[in-house]
């Protein structure tokens, strides 16, 4: 364990230097260069990691020992900005050219059309969905200008908003630390770990509330409500996204219509009387659905809705 933390310390401190790094120039290849540990051409950038790495450690293994929330909150924190560096600054494998012009062109030309008036679905082709091809583009104009720079930091935020999520809901499923740090490592260090995607976001946030719903049995019809509005938006959003979130939502319902709980422990109910009294779970799900389905007619038009069934 103490062997993870000191990796984990020292990727974070070696990272953190392409930051420095790229606030001293303004050439991408410089900053690509940067990411190179050279002791030979910067000793005082070797000597900065290496002490930044062990005070680091130092403070996860105090938290590690005495403050158990707080060090799962460190690791998640330091996985995220590491993430969020190395998606923002450039690298070996692409430190010029980065701007795919084809691939982001699905999101941008759409982004164009839905500026000028043009509806999604109607007007508008949407690949994957109306809300990740031209409703997000267009946010990022909105927010930080008219630059393909703009998409590719909503874009960047949103992946971390991801991955947050994402370690939070590991955070919960591994209670031992020694598990947590080693699943962790691997999600983030592996190129088969890749579930960062922003139409992820919905996935593990849906998750993530679906794990405090059939474990934590707190808030459950709100929850419920919320994973309704969740799912409706989702098929709008990123339309296979939206579907693995309706079949969740269909497991979730079958387990509260089929299960009574007693002591936070689930038994098969079967009997008609049962059925009946647990039948008001779909009350806040359809709340939550109906709530969603009028924010993204709101968002998209409702003349595109016919177009989207069709």
């Amino acid at each position: 364990a103490n062997l993870l933390l000191l990796f984990i310390a020292f990727c974070f401190s070696l990272n953190f230097q392409r930051i420095i790094h790229m606030i001293t120039t303004n050439n991408s290849y410089g900053v690509a260069r940067g990411t190179n540990f050279s002791p030979e051409s910067n000793y005082f950038l070797v000597i900065g990691v290496i002490v930044s790495a062990l005070v680091i450690f130092k403070i996860l293994s105090f938290f590690a020992e005495n403050k158990a929330l707080l060090f799962r909150a460190s690791i998640i924190t330091i996985l995220s900005i590491s993430f969020f560096i190395g998606v923002i600054t450039p690298s070996f494998a692409r430190y010029e050219n980065n701007i795919d012009t084809f691939h982001n062109g699905e999101q941008l030309a759409p982004a164009a059309a839905f500026e000028k008036g043009l509806k999604p679905y109607k007007n508008i082709f949407a690949l994957r969905g109306a809300g990740e091809d031209v409703i997000t583009p267009w946010l990022s104009q909105k927010i930080f200008g008219q630059s393909i720079g703009s998409y590719y930091l909503l874009t960047a935020l949103l992946q971390l908003c991801c991955m947050v999520l994402f370690f939070v809901l590991l955070s919960s499923f591994f209670r031992n630390n020694l598990y947590f740090l080693l699943v962790s490592l691997w999600f983030t260090l592996s190129n088969y770990g890749d579930f960062f995607a922003i139409r992820d976001v919905a996935v593990w946030l849906s998750l993530l509330i679906t794990f405090y719903i059939i474990f934590k049995q707190k808030y459950q019809r709100v929850l419920l409500g919320i994973l309704g509005f969740i799912t409706v938006t989702s098929l709008f959003y990123s339309f296979d996204r939206g579907l693995f979130l309706i079949l969740l939502l269909i497991m979730l319902l079958a387990l509260h219509l089929l299960f009574t709980t007693r002591d936070k422990l689930y038994a098969l109910d079967l009997s008609l009387n049962g059925v009946f009294k647990r039948l008001v779970v779909f009350v806040p799900v359809l709340i939550g659905m109906l709530a969603g389905l009028i924010v993204t007619l709101l968002i998209i038009g409702k003349d595109s809705l016919p177009y989207f069934i069709s």
